[in-house]
């Protein structure tokens, strides 16, 4: 029986997975006819710079968390599983706001360290994403450790959704104030 959760729950996975793959490749074709290819590139330099910091601010948490609430499961203690996501969130929170704000106030000396001052806003606007992906992290972890692998798959399926939906919205809505503004939308989504 065990066994059978197990492999559902990783075929779960891995169909969801894959699901947003396709959906987040589908997304650039669209994103491409509304930048450009100039606004492409832009938008393509901001995310090296926003995974570095998200590796800073999360790294191995979501896979701690995973095995310490598998752990405390094992023996059945749900207060201490509930007190390690309290933690892990409080811990990736506190990280991840402080990453964002340093990339808000530096967002124009990293652009043009990068040699391209229009991806500037787009690092205001990722600055968010930080905090919102370190915690959905955390939580993810908490579920798998729990073997609960549909919030994970939804949430993944569900952030693929939205970050299209609003990305080529937003692009296309902020595009009419300059190609930054547009590579701004579509990083805002």
């Amino acid at each position: 029986m065990k066994r059978q959760s197990m492999l559902l729950g990783v075929t779960i996975l891995a169909v969801c997975g894959i699901i947003a793959k396709f959906i987040g490749a589908f997304y650039k074709i669209p994103l491409m006819h509304i930048l450009g290819t100039n606004g492409m590139g832009v938008y393509y330099l901001i995310f090296p710079f926003y995974s570095m910091m998200l590796t800073i601010a999360s790294s191995g948490l979501s896979l701690a968390v995973v095995k310490m609430v598998s752990l405390e499961r094992a023996h059945g203690l749900v207060t201490n599983q509930r007190r390690i996501f309290r933690v892990a969130i409080s811990y990736v929170m506190i990280v991840t706001v402080f990453i964002g704000i340093l990339m808000v106030i530096f967002s124009e000396s990293i652009s043009v360290a990068q040699g391209n001052i229009s991806a500037r806003l787009g690092y205001v606007a990722i600055a968010p994403a930080l905090i919102f992906s370190g915690m959905i992290a955390v939580a993810r972890g908490y579920f798998q450790g729990l073997t609960m692998m549909w919030p994970t798959s939804l949430s993944t399926l569900m952030e693929q959704i939205i970050k299209v939906g609003l990305g080529l919205f937003f692009s296309h809505l902020f595009l009419q104030r300059g190609l930054e503004y547009g590579v701004f939308g579509a990083v805002l989504g």
